[in-house]
């Protein structure tokens, strides 16, 4: 999942310049691509306190 949602990254910066199109799924990618990687961030910070006590 980390790895599709970083590709997805890349993939929506030049959708970005396809007017239209573009503009209306470009946001709709980004906003999933980051909830996955922010709730990848959240599962490493919860390992690491499980690892730490």
């Amino acid at each position: 999942m980390p790895v599709l949602a970083c590709g997805s990254l890349v993939v929506v910066y030049p959708m970005i310049l396809v007017p239209y199109f573009g503009w209306f799924l470009a946001p709709i990618i980004w906003t999933i691509a980051m909830a996955i990687g922010f709730a990848q961030v959240g599962a490493v910070a919860q390992a690491s306190r499980k690892f730490m006590q």
